[in-house]
């Protein structure tokens, strides 16, 4: 390459280069004032908000610190609920045997129950029955009715 057709390749982009660098300054400088706009109206618009903001805040945090300890009460509540079911589930076998053992004590007895209820009932049937046939031939059948007994007739 000759040194003039170096120069002009110089020249030319030492052109590009400078309109680059315009084109950056005005961009900056566009940047800047939008900054400066934002940064005029922003404290402003921030100021009505930020007690609103903040009290929000608090609120929120409060809030949020109730609902840690409901959550952590709960969560106690339930362990000490599952505590009790585990220990409720460890004596269900023994539970569980010792009301087989009764109900095999149970049947037998229910059976002799019975068994006596029936004799018990037969045998004062049967007996009533002999009562009421010797009062019927009895001299005096108006006792069955309860009139003039020997003990009323006395006095």
């Amino acid at each position: 390459m000759q040194p003039s057709s170096k120069r002009r390749f110089l020249r030319k982009e030492l052109a590009v280069q400078q309109n680059a660098l315009r084109e950056l300054e005005n961009e900056l400088y566009t940047e800047q004032k939008r900054f400066d706009e934002v940064k005029r109206t922003a404290p402003s618009k921030l100021r009505g908000k930020s007690p609103r903001l903040t009290a929000k805040g608090r609120q929120l945090t409060e809030a949020l610190e109730q609902l840690e300890k409901e959550i952590a009460s709960r969560n106690n509540e339930l362990s000490s609920n599952e505590e009790r079911s585990k220990r409720s589930m460890r004596n269900l076998p023994s539970i569980m045997r010792s009301s087989k053992n009764i109900m095999s004590i149970r049947r037998p007895l229910k059976s002799k129950s019975k068994k006596r209820q029936k004799t018990t009932l037969e045998t004062h049937s049967r007996e009533l029955m002999e009562f009421e046939e010797r009062m019927i031939k009895s001299p005096h059948p108006r006792w069955i009715y309860g009139q003039n007994s020997p003990s009323c007739a006395s006095s």
